[in-house]
């Protein structure tokens, strides 16, 4: 893999919309890899190492992409664990949530994210929300 690329952790339990989402940030350009995780346990075993192997997702240029609402780990208990760790809490996070809270919005905040975005109803809107964050994090990171 190309130590250029973005490496992209979709964290989303609805598989229509990880694979929405993963399928705009690949047509996006060419320059990253995306991984979807259903929950936070799976993101957090994608990002750390075991054993002495390197984690699944390369540990350099990441970038999380997160739902609020997940099974077993929410959006903002998977910030508060990935926050607390020396090796994962710089990595950026950008919320992609159906949950217009503003409850959410400000915990999320407080977790340092990087953004925090309502999914558009409108498909076009969903489309071109994404494709600007991932031209954004291309560059940027």
């Amino acid at each position: 893999m190309n130590s250029k690329n973005l490496n992209i952790l979709i964290v989303e339990d609805d598989i229509i919309d990880a694979t929405n989402i993963k399928q705009v940030l690949e047509m996006s350009d060419n320059t990253k890899n995306v991984y979807v995780a259903s929950s936070g346990v799976e993101a957090l075993k994608m990002l750390r190492s075991t054993d002495g192997k390197l984690p699944l997702i390369p540990p350099y240029r990441r970038l999380i992409v997160l739902d609020i609402n997940l099974p077993t780990m929410n959006g903002i208990e998977f910030l508060q664990i990935l926050r607390s760790d020396p090796k994962l809490n710089s990595i950026p996070v950008v919320i992609l949530t159906g949950a217009n809270s503003d409850r959410y919005l400000l915990e999320a905040y407080q977790f340092n994210v990087a953004g925090y975005i309502v999914k558009p109803v409108n498909f076009n809107k969903f489309i071109d929300a994404l494709t600007t964050l991932s031209q954004y994090w291309a560059r940027a990171k």
